[in-house]
């Protein structure tokens, strides 16, 4: 029944399309000659299969246990971590398009989130972060936890010194920067914003392109400057001064800080899941994934 249930994927995912059609489509053509969907279910199986079933279970066992001890991870919570991974790339186009590249959608990202803040609570369960605590880190670290200096620049990358030179006089007798960054950079993920490189402080840059970006004032633009990424010409939009750290700007990185030191390790928490746990495989060729915890009690 089970395995019958398996092969029926294909029939569950084309219901609506009619099954002889899909098996005469079949799932792709090479050069005429089709791929079946039984062929690529079996490939499908036999190369993934017991990674994917291992992952299944994995998951079941961390939102079981999760149940089990009251531990639930808010849509506020995935929210924001989730708008901690958009922060990473510069634009909403560029986010969307790396999310379809890894072949996720957001509900996917969303699961994966929740599903982690689950594992990460399991980990903390136990684990108590006090005022004393916060303060202490705080003395100890505080010139590490201020905000540097950061400038918000646009760049225009090209290959060589000579178009670097032509793009620099057109810039000089008044040609705008943005529009001949989108034109002519070959820095693909920022010339599509006019060359936009938003905010970056020390240690974020090539050396070369970062002390000419910070000696420059707002408004200002660079002369050519040479990285081992080819030849650049740099605008300052905005600065932004260092600011010293205070305790409640700093308390949530601090707490996050001190729940990583303290939490006991996934891989530990994990496998005492797993051997408290009653797992049958009814497969054959998956069968190494059962486990039967050594005292089962009432467990069936």
């Amino acid at each position: 029944m089970r395995k019958w249930i398996i092969a029926g994927i294909a029939v569950a995912l084309v219901a609506g399309l009619g099954l002889a059609f899909y098996v005469r489509s079949g799932v792709a053509s090479v050069n005429g000659e089709r791929i079946r969907p039984a062929e690529f279910y079996k490939a499908l199986q036999s190369e993934s299969g017991k990674q994917t079933l291992e992952r299944l279970i994995l998951e079941r066992l961390i939102r079981q246990e999760a149940k089990k001890q009251n531990i639930s991870v808010s849509d506020a919570e995935i929210q924001k971590e989730a708008d901690k991974i958009k922060s990473q790339f510069s634009t909403t186009d560029e986010f969307n398009k790396a999310l379809k590249d890894s072949g996720m959608s957001m509900n996917d990202l969303n699961e994966n989130i929740r599903l982690n803040e689950l594992v990460r609570k399991l980990t903390l369960k136990g684990v108590t972060i006090s005022e004393e605590d916060i303060k202490k880190y705080f003395d100890e670290n505080k010139d590490s936890l201020g905000t540097p200096a950061r400038v918000k620049a646009r760049h225009i990358l090209v290959k060589t010194r000579d178009e670097a030179s032509s793009a620099l006089k057109r810039i000089r007798a008044g040609e705008d920067f943005a529009a001949l960054a989108a034109a002519l950079s070959t820095d693909a993920a920022s010339k599509v914003n006019g060359g936009d490189l938003g905010f970056f402080g020390p240690g974020e840059m090539d050396e070369a392109f970062e002390r000419a970006a910070f000696a420059l004032k707002v408004g200002e633009i660079s002369e050519i400057v040479e990285t081992t990424y080819g030849f650049h010409i740099i605008k300052v939009d905005a600065r932004e001064e260092a600011k010293p750290a205070t305790l409640e700007e700093s308390r949530e990185k601090i707490v996050e800080k001190l729940e990583a030191e303290k939490a006991r390790p996934t891989d530990e928490v994990i496998s005492e899941i797993r051997a408290a746990s009653n797992i049958k495989v009814f497969w054959e060729a998956y069968k190494s994934l059962e486990h039967t915890p050594e005292t089962t009690g009432d467990q069936k």
